[in-house]
């Protein structure tokens, strides 16, 4: 299998479903990547509709406790990494949007120390163009995970990767055509969300 799509998600589950089934429309052929979620214990009504995730034959599901909310979004990550299959790793969030074709150019990514990322993230209505500091929706090596593992043991924060990418001399190639549209809840939402 040539990636793993990782995608925490709490209390979301609509947004979850919108964001995996944007993926399947963006690459149909459900065989060649797998989606691995990490949901919370505590998150009853997202468990209770695992059903609806299960019937997409490359949807796993991975449940752990929900440590400090989503300053651990890092462990979380972290969690379903170490369920994935792939040769690549594609961290991703649940309120996240992808549309455009994206398998074939890291099939044909031969390089070990590369960052991928799409030719355009957008945040809400801010748009990255090609933008190597962008802090999310990267696409990295599995062999790298354990290195990227010691470093998400603290919080997240916007400027990670880029200090990854300079600490190590990764360089960085954006898919052509592929967008991933992080829409983002209102900011008192948001604020609440980050607060549970």
């Amino acid at each position: 299998m040539k990636a793993s799509v990782l995608i925490p998600s709490r209390k979301r589950f609509d947004r979850l479903l919108k964001c995996i089934c944007a993926l399947h429309e963006s690459e149909p052929d459900l065989s060649r990547y797998e989606i691995i979620v990490r949901l919370h214990s505590d998150d009853h009504i997202s468990l209770c509709r695992i059903p609806e995730l299960v019937v997409f034959h490359n949807v796993r599901i991975v449940v752990g406790h929900p440590m400090h909310g989503y300053v651990s979004q890092c462990s979380f990550w972290n969690e379903a990494a170490r369920e994935a299959d792939g040769d690549w790793l594609w961290i991703m969030a649940d309120d996240v949007i992808v549309s455009g074709q994206w398998l074939a150019f890291i099939e044909n990514e031969k390089r070990r120390d590369v960052i991928i990322q799409p030719e355009i993230n957008r945040l809400v209505e801010s748009i990255y163009p090609k933008d190597p500091t962008c802090p999310f929706m990267f696409i990295h090596r599995t062999a790298w995970e354990n290195e990227l593992g010691r470093q998400f043991s603290q919080p997240i924060d916007d400027d990670i990767w880029e200090r990854l990418r300079k600490r190590h001399g990764w360089e960085t190639e954006f898919i052509p055509g592929l967008i991933a549209w992080h829409q983002q809840d209102p900011p008192d939402a948001l604020r609440q969300y980050h607060q549970t």
